[in-house]
């Protein structure tokens, strides 16, 4: 059995930092230009998992009407161990590693966390997935933090062409 410090089970409806949702419906819009100063707005849909990166303080205290998230997926056999172990040790600055879970209440694989897709998505959507969704897993404290350090270590880094 894998430790399971890493995770905290929530049977309730509260949202926090590092909370870990599945199957969430996104919708992303979609520009297509026709003519000058003309677009046309549509939009695509698709279905992943994500995982709350908006601090638990604006959420708790009301100051958010968006939820920031990012994707997260299984680590697929055909990412290969080299792949792997630069993203664990912190070398593929865009990826986060999770680790798996496999106890009495949960059965979750390591996760790959995508942290160039970040998401917005309405703070009401997220209330009824967690209602929808009562038992499921959250990161503890320290690795909540080290989600939110990698999140912000990534999105500030200085990229030159």
């Amino acid at each position: 059995m894998q430790d399971e410090s890493w995770y905290l089970h929530i049977e309730d409806d509260s949202i926090e930092q590092g909370d870990l949702f599945l199957n969430v419906q996104i919708v992303l819009p979609r520009y297509s230009s026709r003519e000058r100063n003309h677009y046309e707005l549509n939009a695509d849909s698709f279905f992943c998992n994500i995982i709350i990166l908006t601090q638990t303080c604006d959420i708790a205290q009301a100051k958010v009407d968006t939820i920031l998230a990012c994707p997260h997926q299984p680590i697929a056999q055909n990412d290969g161990k080299y792949f792997i172990d630069e993203v664990k040790t912190g070398k593929r600055l865009r990826y986060l590693w999770l680790k798996g879970l496999n106890d009495d209440k949960a059965n979750m694989t390591d996760r790959l966390v995508d942290l160039s897709r970040v998401f917005l998505l309405p703070k009401n959507y997220i209330l009824d997935l967690a209602i929808e969704q009562k038992n499921r897993l959250r990161l503890r404290s320290p690795f909540r933090e080290h989600f939110s350090h990698s999140f912000a270590h990534f999105i500030s880094r200085v990229a030159l062409p």
